[in-house]
């Protein structure tokens, strides 16, 4: 039966009432109760002209996704970002503005974004999916501040991709990977990563001047963090073994400097070769901090090491290490538990009150 409305005009029921929405790509815009109204034809219009790509280049209509990641861009919160985290984030909020740009921020609901992530799923796979939240969501949220929304539609989406993503490397992987002999670029990534959980980007910066013997004066790219990094024995010890030439810690054979590209292509091939398919360069920052937290080091012992710009990151890479500390003093309580109750009764386990 064909509709009475215009296109993209849907009736949505809600109690005793109908009311009427423009719907376009999973958005829906409130329209004006009486569909032969002047007021309605306006709207409709307006929103019907959000539907159709400008001439002569992009436009951002006032109070616009577009509008908002334009001047997300433009916000300290963007621009005080590393160069490469901008490029990252680009790429995710141009795909939101492809998809929902024209549309008021307003009338983005939190199921449009869903399905926006669940596309990427399926074509990028979950880790980008999530990231295009995570960056949609830190856009809204200036959105709030500068009132182009009322509520932030990203925020809070559950994440899809498996948490474990990036695996702590097992004794016996870093043993295998060890004994393998390795190239001295990629022995010497793999060491400074484990033993001061720097991520790869950082590492191949590493340059020499800023190491004393003793630790690094690093500084993480990422959140712009700085500060001293004691060395690990072990780790002073491979160092003082290497050749003193060049500038950085981790060159091409040819003293060149390495891309993050090229050097995880590399990296990539020698894990694979060795069966550790599972295994990433970014695993071994996972596996320093839960080795620190596993030590008993506190989350602000092990930011400083990691130079994360936040307690929660810290706490996302050591959750494992933390479960398993909480586990293990738990059972410790109960065994202490079990021995008392075993000298005062029968030895039943005091789980439960015996009955009379």
């Amino acid at each position: 039966m064909p509709s009475d409305l215009p296109k993209y005009v849907k009736r949505v029921p809600r109690g005793d009432r109908v009311h009427l929405y423009f719907r376009f790509r999973g958005c829906y815009t409130p329209l004006p109760g009486d569909p032969q109204s002047a007021e309605f034809f306006e709207a409709y219009a307006q929103a019907l002209a959000g539907t159709e790509k400008p001439k002569g280049g992009k436009r951002c209509a006032d109070g616009s996704v577009d509008a908002l990641i334009r001047d997300y861009k433009a916000s300290p919160e963007f621009t005080g970002l590393a160069a490469k985290t901008q490029r990252d984030y680009g790429r995710e909020l141009d795909h939101l503005g492809g998809a929902l740009g024209r549309f008021p921020a307003r009338s983005i609901r939190r199921s449009a974004i869903v399905k926006m992530r669940n596309k990427i799923s399926a074509s990028r796979g979950t880790r980008s999916a999530d990231f295009f939240v995570s960056v949609a969501a830190r856009c809204f949220r200036i959105g709030l501040d500068l009132d182009y929304v009322d509520t932030n539609p990203a925020e809070k989406i559950d994440r899809i991709n498996d948490a474990e993503a990036f695996k702590r490397w097992p004794v016996e992987a870093r043993a295998a990977f060890e004994a393998s002999s390795p190239p001295p670029h990629l022995m010497t990534a793999y060491m400074i990563a484990l033993y001061t959980a720097q991520s790869l980007g950082d590492v191949l910066r590493l340059a020499r001047t800023v190491y004393d013997g003793r630790g690094f004066q690093a500084r993480r790219k990422k959140t712009k963090r700085s500060g001293y990094i004691p060395a690990f024995s072990v780790l002073r010890s491979y160092l003082d073994k290497l050749p003193k030439d060049g500038v950085l810690f981790v060159t091409r054979p040819d003293g060149t400097r390495w891309t993050e590209r090229a050097f995880s292509e590399e990296f990539r091939a020698w894990l694979d070769k060795l069966g550790l398919d599972e295994l990433h360069f970014h695993g071994l920052r996972k596996s320093t901090s839960a080795a620190l937290a596993e030590a008993g080091a506190s989350p602000h012992e092990i930011a400083a090491i990691t130079l994360h710009a936040t307690i929660e990151m810290v706490e996302h890479y050591t959750r494992e290490a933390d479960q398993k500390r909480m586990a293990e003093s738990a059972i410790a309580k109960l065994e202490v538990a079990h021995r008392r109750a075993r000298k005062k009764s029968s030895g039943v386990l005091p789980l439960k009150n015996k009955a009379r």
